[in-house]
């Protein structure tokens, strides 16, 4: 049991009604050189917590195209999640989780939201700008795809 949570069996964690939160290793302990991977400074009952916020403020879209569920989630501008990929090994500030075939099953990781496949859709952008997350030129770089740093 982590500080409140229950985790019920392989590092899967009941969150709300059917949703289910997986943490996965190759995105933690064991990172593969192909996925970001979370900060050390960010511990799972933060990587659980910020999932909680997306579900909460329903930061999530479905993709009914590619039958998933996507949701991006953010701390406060300026507050790294993780690291990139190899080489580069850019620093994350957003982090995306995935619902791969709309059965609520979700595992999530940071994100280069620079990247087309990772953006952060504007409704969603909005909220974060409503809530003092980010900035209004912050949320213009987000959304054209621009990096804020």
């Amino acid at each position: 049991m982590i500080k409140g949570i229950n985790i019920v069996e392989d590092n899967e964690i009941h969150i709300k009604d059917n949703i289910i939160y997986k943490i996965v290793d190759y995105h933690r302990r064991r990172p593969n050189p192909e996925k970001s991977v979370w900060d050390r400074d960010v511990s799972v009952e933060d990587e659980i917590g910020l999932f909680k916020e997306v579900v909460h403020n329903k930061w999530i879209v479905e993709d009914l195209n590619k039958q998933k569920h996507l949701g991006w989630g953010i701390l406060s501008y300026g507050t790294r999640l993780g690291t990139g990929i190899t080489p580069e090994k850019k620093p994350l500030y957003v982090a995306k989780f995935k619902d791969e075939n709309l059965n609520e099953y979700f595992h999530g990781y940071p994100i280069d939201y620079t990247c087309v496949h990772d953006r952060v859709p504007k409704s969603i952008l909005k909220d974060w700008k409503k809530e003092t997350r980010i900035s209004k030129a912050q949320m213009s770089r987000m959304g054209r795809g621009f990096d804020c740093h």
